[in-house]
């Protein structure tokens, strides 16, 4: 993330948090930096598994609680959340351009 002081002289900052870090869809990073994020479970494979757990429990919560309704998409295999099997992260560069981290 780039941003400008105002003294007009560039910054680079990194996202503090995760949420921060989750507003982007596109990283630019190094393969030690890609490694980190793989064991931060910060995949789009970790996400998407994430947010599949979320779905199965508000559908088990919704169906508990209230017997005589039906949730669109409740079958196996359907989504009700929007962007469930959707990969979070577009694009993942690694630039190792005078990295000498080995």
């Amino acid at each position: 993330q780039s941003s400008q002081s105002g003294s007009g002289s560039g910054d680079f900052t990194l996202p503090t948090t995760a949420d921060e870090f989750l507003n982007f869809r596109v990283i630019v990073c190094t393969c030690v930096d890609a490694h980190i994020l793989f064991l931060c479970g910060m995949t789009n494979a970790s996400l998407r598994s994430r947010r599949q757990c979320l779905q199965s429990f508000i559908s088990q919560v919704l169906l508990k609680n209230s017997p005589g309704v039906s949730i669109k998409g409740s079958s196996e295999g359907d989504s009700f959340l929007e962007g469930v099997d959707k990969p979070h992260f577009t694009h993942l560069f690694i630039d190792e351009a005078c990295q000498a981290t080995e």
